[in-house]
């Protein structure tokens, strides 16, 4: 297994570490967890015109509408 500083970063690896938090906020009732999902889409919208932040935008606002 490489080590993580040997990790080659892509779109396609942050956008799904970035659904798999998503999914981690929706399997659990913490309203800190979807603040912090919310932030991170806030953080996100000067860079709405990425394919692959537009993805995970839809993916948010179709799994976690509270962060929406």
């Amino acid at each position: 297994m490489p080590r993580r500083s040997d990790a080659v970063i892509t779109p396609n690896n942050v956008l799904a570490a970035a659904r798999d938090a998503v999914d981690l906020a929706t399997c659990t009732a913490s309203a800190r967890r979807s603040a912090c999902v919310a932030q991170v889409r806030a953080d996100l919208i000067p860079y709405e015109d990425v394919q692959t932040v537009r993805d995970l935008i839809d993916y948010i606002n179709e799994v976690l509408p509270a962060a929406a």
